[in-house]
């Protein structure tokens, strides 16, 4: 390869990669028919209250099975395959400093370790394609992770080699070059923390969304602490005082919306409760495929699916928190006369209702603690009593607006 022709060729070769990593299938969209089968060896009879979570989630595009679950049973071949993408980070964080400054120094004399970081990218698109085969069951968490943090170290590094390439890194006194090695450094650092294996990767995801409850909760409870906002301003006059502005009164909720606000807030209670839930009884799954030497793909297939109802409950947390932000807007019809606020709580309690009906229905069928059965039925019945009172308070507001 001609000196000067070394980085359009690798640049060109990264823009590959990229490409390659995007089309890779972390969601199970390119899932075999015959996962379908294994759900219905759960074996719920018909006319089962809870029936229908299973039937919601028993969907081959949405549940990605996996073949294993705690780190210490991961296979040989899915170790390598994470050491090989960490011997790939280790190799562009080393190696993109010393290009860096000798293609500052002088234009084409870093060929050789341009060369060097295409192989740590081509080794890290490696190990992330093994991860993303079928016959390695690796699960969509995992799965996300992986793909995610390599796409970013690839990104990254299109940028620093770019920046070369166009001569933008080249003008005297830029640190261009300098905060482009920089963004790879720190892409290459977060991939090698990724979590690694099934649980671990699941685990991330279930207390990434308790914490995203924890400060929704936190956030509107200072908010409702403050109390409903002064008649005059709950009547529409937005034209506030400087004290009124000073003490929060365009960040408060008028009386209406008081027990609105209440009310989706112990949604976001329930949905705390439920995830941390589901992360008790997939370790509990888990311990007991330790005992089992039979239908190990029913628990694994009960723990993939369970921590897919999980996402939607935890992802339609955040959205029904964007929307309780002061003043409500219970007004802008969307369908069947409703606001996009009561179609998101109801979309909210169905989740809960569909996860933690789930553990109900096999709850029954595996050997599942009697606590986490137990707290089901509670968040269950509490779901269900908040919409009702979430709805009320809703149509409360129209009636005496």
């Amino acid at each position: 390869m001609a000196t000067a022709d070394a980085i359009p060729n690798i640049l060109q070769a990264l823009k590959k990669l990229s490409t390659t990593l995007e089309e890779l299938d972390n969601k199970g969209i390119e899932h075999s028919e015959a996962l379908t089968e294994q759900f219905q060896k759960l074996g719920l009879q018909d006319g089962d209250q809870h029936q229908t979570s299973l039937q919601k989630v028993a969907q081959p595009a949405q549940v990605l099975a996996i073949t294993f679950y705690r780190h210490q049973d991961m296979p040989l071949d899915i170790t390598k395959a994470y050491d090989v993408i960490r011997t790939g980070a280790d190799l562009i964080s080393a190696t993109s400093t010393k290009f860096t400054l000798v293609e500052r120094i002088k234009e084409h004399d870093g060929y050789k370790l341009v060369e060097d970081l295409r192989k740590g990218a081509e080794l890290i698109a490696t190990g992330c394609i093994v991860l993303h085969a079928s016959s390695m069951g690796v699960g969509r968490s995992a799965r996300t992770y992986v793909k995610q943090a390599s796409r970013g170290v690839v990104a990254t590094l299109i940028a620093l080699v770019s920046s070369f390439d166009d001569g933008s890194a080249r003008i005297s006194d830029s640190t261009l070059g300098a905060q482009k090695t920089g963004a790879v450094w720190d892409c290459c650092e977060k991939l090698k923390k990724i979590p690694q294996g099934n649980r671990n990767a699941m685990r991330r995801d279930l207390f990434q969304w308790v914490k995203d409850c924890n400060d929704t909760m936190q956030e509107f409870q200072d908010i409702i602490d403050l109390g409903p906002v002064t008649a005059t301003v709950a009547e529409g006059n937005h034209d506030l005082d400087w004290d009124d502005f000073c003490e929060g009164a365009d960040e408060q909720y008028s009386e209406k919306e008081l027990k609105v606000a209440q009310s989706c807030l112990a949604l976001i209670k329930c949905t705390r409760g439920t995830i941390s839930n589901v992360l008790n009884a997939c370790d509990h799954i888990g311990e007991l495929l330790q005992t089992i030497t039979e239908e190990k793909t029913r628990h694994f297939i009960w723990i993939s699916s369970l921590h897919e109802l999980a996402r939607n409950v935890g992802e339609g947390a955040t959205e029904l928190g964007v929307m309780m932000y002061p003043p409500l807007d219970m007004d802008g019809e969307e369908e069947d006369g409703k606001s996009a606020l009561q179609i998101q709580l109801e979309t909210q309690v169905q989740a809960l209702l569909d996860t933690n009906g789930f553990i109900l229905s096999v709850g029954t069928k595996v050997d599942l603690a009697s606590e986490v059965v137990a707290f089901s039925k509670k968040l269950y019945s509490a779901s269900e009593t908040r919409c009702k009172e979430a709805v009320r308070a809703i149509a409360d507001t129209k009636v005496s607006s």
